[in-house]
């Protein structure tokens, strides 16, 4: 990514748009971790809306939350969210 810094908010024709210096910021920490990136993994139940997640590293290993970070919550008015997922689908499935 060195040779994509003079890059940074010149104007460009790649999808993404110009790069910018988050971006560098971002891909230089995936090279300082040699390519190791962590995964997030997430559960939720889809009949109370409770949602757990838990990262894990390039082998599958749990990490330990960082301190003071929750690991689960509740989707606010989960019943609510719940019904217009479901009514989209429909409507989805009504234009086919």
């Amino acid at each position: 990514m060195k040779k994509k810094a003079p890059k940074v908010g010149q104007a460009s024709n790649r999808k993404g748009g110009p790069y910018q210096q988050k971006e560098q910021q971002l891909w230089q920490s995936i090279l300082d971790k040699d390519g190791k990136k962590n995964h997030l993994a997430i559960f939720t139940n889809t009949e109370t809306g409770q949602v757990r997640y838990f990262w894990q590293d390039n082998a599958g290993n749990l990490l330990p939350p960082k301190e003071g970070a929750l690991q689960e919550f509740t989707i606010p008015e989960f019943e609510t969210v719940k019904r217009t997922f479901a009514d989209g689908l429909k409507a989805l499935k009504g234009n086919k």
